[in-house]
């Protein structure tokens, strides 16, 4: 019988060796980029609790005004519909 040829298969290839470094390298890099993210989460401007309340007054007055300005440009609608309603049972309490 003749011989069957065979090539022999090398288990460590450079291929699968590189897939693991490199996930592992990218798994390290992702935990440091989250890591300094926590870390530098406050406003490097904030260096005490009086920057800090300052700020949080200030974010939290704008916030404000600007739901108010939405609110009203909503109003004429809320507005007309409730004065009909209110006309409504004007008419109906005094039959």
């Amino acid at each position: 019988m003749a011989d069957i040829k065979t090539r022999d298969t090398v288990k460590g290839t450079i291929r699968t060796l590189d897939k693991g470094r490199i996930a592992a390298s990218r798994m390290k890099q992702a935990y440091i980029q989250t890591k300094d993210k926590a870390e530098h989460s406050v406003k490097a401007e904030e260096h005490n609790e009086t920057e800090y309340a300052s700020d949080r007054m200030e974010s939290g007055t704008k916030r404000v005004t600007e739901e108010t300005v939405h609110q009203t440009k909503a109003t004429p609608h809320i507005s007309k519909k409730y004065r009909i309603q209110k006309k409504n049972t004007r008419q109906i309490s005094r039959v």
